[in-house]
């Protein structure tokens, strides 16, 4: 045989077996084409020169390295199922004379072939699609749109070498596979007696523990802090126990209907219950990557739509006012000193304030107990315990919030946003304090971090009380932690011009640059005698988390299109893998009496419920798992759930009819594979 023979063949098996290796071949290319792109606009010279553009980098490289290692997993998936469908093939290679290597050769040849054609063909589709997507992402972000065209020599060399060592890995397993398996094992592969799967019970219980596991700590998750610490062991509990759901515990249900005679022995029930189990032992890993891909497709597209739609929000309760001064000292001289700094520079720069905040606050954090909080460091390995106290004077807050409340040495106003059930008393470690009544009024102190863990408002009557619980803090934690203990002062406002905000935002910058040179005559800063300054312009913040944002959104779009072709894949394949083992059996029914419409009828639902039965998991891990990401999107300081709750809807009901459509095209497939004659 000569060299051209075995290009030849393996040439000729790649186009004679089109219906397997065209998907295959096709969505290897587009898998190229999206991770060229990715790559492409992460090495992109002109987004480094945006602002934001450190973490836009970072998200683009955390993407690139999450689609790099998916489409790995992808590749090598879908190439175990035409190795497998091929089995019979090459042993029949091995009766007409040729050897191992010599088949190792051929199915060398055809992976070398077929990797080439889907990176140079996906490559082009990706060089050509680039300037779409960089102008798309530009979009998103709200930046000019910029003519011209970037080509990414990196990127292509990135590419190639990637897939380059994916397809030589391939090979090496395809090699490893055929030296295995003996000639026999090559011709009977695809024909080997089926045995009736068994339906083990403590699988199936261990599957609706883990999902009940994950679906309860899910539900009952109560901050953004805790839902962080739990995250990875309740989604890993859920994957398994999907995995051992559709392995064990449909089997097992299916063995229970199976023992029940009087439906059984039915006609309609018997054809579907029999053929329902060889089917869901056949495809049981497929259905459960389905319904994993899907969830996947569902929380990243809902979670970064919400997240990219709900950016002004997002804005919002980050930056409340349009120049926001954040002053740490314990001396209130000198944070008044710098106030009228700061009002000084505003009348030299001729704009008006209005919506004014002036208070301060002390944070201190500790462990929740039933009757308030014991002061005490963070204890990381039990979160649930976790509370932040944020303590205001009343002067502030009636100044702030234009009320007029009194209060005694002992009274406190209190509130907890995430309970609205009334508290009696409170008790900041040691001291005792009487609720008066709920601090209903909106406070934004800290809410950056009110948002993330539990965290109690609480109005003291002076600064003289505050003090005390200061000291009660030093004194519990001991005189190290006083450097810690800084009032925080909140001085914010927004000014009739707002295209002013930047200029003025520089301008005041110039403040923070005296105090750290110390030009500002401060008088001896109680306990720490350190100065702090931090001045923030919502507008130029703004474009900070819109570039964070869209690149998010950006990157749940690429890895969500990657999750949608694998799963057209999947499915097709294993409509496929269907036709062809279901021909035989409706060849057999027909020969046993069997009518063809009531075949048909059975074989439909059949298909109908193991295509949509991944569906329905899906949903139902979505539903779940709402509560759970809600919380995980406070950490964005993301708190308008209705963005999310429409994300989610929306995304469930486009996925859903996508999937129908998917379910209409690959069926057909399925139906003429078991007409053919």
């Amino acid at each position: 045989m000569t060299k051209l023979f075995y290009g030849k063949l393996a040439f000729n098996n790649i186009k004679n077996n089109k219906s397997l290796t065209l998907p295959y071949i096709l969505s290897s290319m587009f898998m190229v084409t999206l991770f060229y792109i990715i790559t492409s606009l992460r090495n992109n010279e002109n987004i480094a020169k945006l602002r934001g553009a450190s973490a836009t980098k970072q998200l683009l490289t955390f993407g690139q390295v999450i689609v790099a290692i998916f489409i790995t997993v992808f590749l090598f998936y879908t190439y175990s199922f035409l190795i497998k469908k091929r089995t019979k093939e090459m042993g029949l290679y091995s009766v007409l004379g040729m050897t191992k290597n010599q088949i190792i050769r051929v199915i060398s040849l055809e992976t070398l072939y077929t990797g080439f054609i889907s990176t140079f063909f996906g490559l082009t589709l990706g060089i050509i699609l680039d300037k779409l997507a960089y102008l798309s992402f530009l979009k998103l972000l709200g930046e000019e749109v910029k003519l011209g065209f970037n080509f990414s020599i990196k990127a292509i060399s990135i590419i190639i070498l990637l897939f380059s060592i994916i397809y030589l890995l391939i090979i090496l397993k395809a090699i490893i596979k055929i030296k295995r398996i003996n000639i026999i094992g090559l011709l009977k592969d695809n024909q080997r007696a089926e045995k009736e799967p068994k339906g083990r019970i403590i699988l199936s219980l261990i599957a609706l523990g883990l999902i009940g596991y994950g679906y309860y700590s899910a539900v009952t998750i109560e901050t953004p802090l805790k839902a962080l610490s739990v995250f990875f062991y309740a989604v890993l509990a859920v994957i398994i126990g999907t995995y051992l759901l559709f392995t064990s515990f449909s089997i097992f249900t299916l063995k229970i209907l199976k023992n029940n005679k009087n439906y059984y022995y039915k006609t309609k029930n018997f054809i579907s219950i029999s053929n329902l189990l060889f089917r869901i032992k056949r495809n049981a890993l497929g259905l459960a990557n389905i319904c994993i891909l899907s969830t996947m497709v569902l929380v990243t597209l809902g979670s970064t739509s919400s997240l990219y739609f709900g950016t002004k929000d997002l804005i919002n309760t980050s930056y409340p006012r349009d120049i926001m001064v954040e002053i740490s000292t314990n001396s209130k001289a000198n944070k008044n000193q710098l106030t009228k700094e700061i009002e000084k520079i505003v009348a030299e720069n001729k704009e008006i304030k209005k919506d004014q905040l002036d208070y301060t606050y002390m944070a201190i954090a500790g462990a929740k107990t039933k009757e308030g909080i014991e002061f005490k460091e963070a204890n990381y390995s039990d979160l649930s315990k976790a509370l932040l106290t944020i303590y205001i004077t009343l002067e502030d807050y009636n100044k702030t919030n234009n009320t007029n409340i009194s209060l005694a040495d002992d009274e406190i106003l209190f509130e907890d946003p995430r309970n609205k059930e009334e508290k009696s008393t409170f008790r900041a470690n040691t001291i005792d304090f009487k609720v008066k009544a709920r601090a209903d009024k909106t406070i934004q102190a800290a809410k950056a971090l009110a948002n993330i863990t539990d965290t109690y408002y609480i109005v003291v009557k002076d600064r003289q009380v505050l003090e005390k619980i200061k000291q009660e803090a030093i004194n519990k934690l001991g005189e190290e932690y006083a450097s810690r203990l800084t009032y925080n002062n909140l001085y914010a406002f927004n000014i009739e011009n707002k295209n002013n905000s930047e200029k003025l935002a520089t301008a005041l910058g110039q403040i923070s640059k005296q105090v750290n040179r110390k030009e500002f005559k401060f008088v001896e800063d109680v306990g720490d005698n350190f100065q702090f300054i931090d001045i923030v312009n919502k507008e130029t913040a703004s474009k900070d988390i819109k570039g964070f944002v869209s690149s998010f959104y950006f990157i749940g779009i690429i890895i969500s299109a990657i999750f949608i072709i694998s799963q057209v894949v999947i499915m097709y394949y294993k409509q496929i893998s269907e036709g062809y083992d279901d021909k035989d059996k409706f060849k057999i029914m027909q020969q046993v009496g069997l009518e063809e419409k009531e075949i048909k009828s059975s074989i439909k639902g059949q298909v109908l419920l193991i295509f949509f039965a991944p569906l329905l998991v899906a949903a139902s891990h979505v539903i779940f798992v709402y509560p759970f990401i809600e919380k995980l999107l406070k950490l964005f300081s993301l708190t308008n759930t209705k963005i999310f709750l429409y994300a989610m809807g929306t995304t469930f009901i486009i996925f859903s009819v996508f999937y129908i459509i998917i379910y209409t095209v690959t069926s057909r497939t399925y139906y003429n594979i078991i007409k053919e004659k």
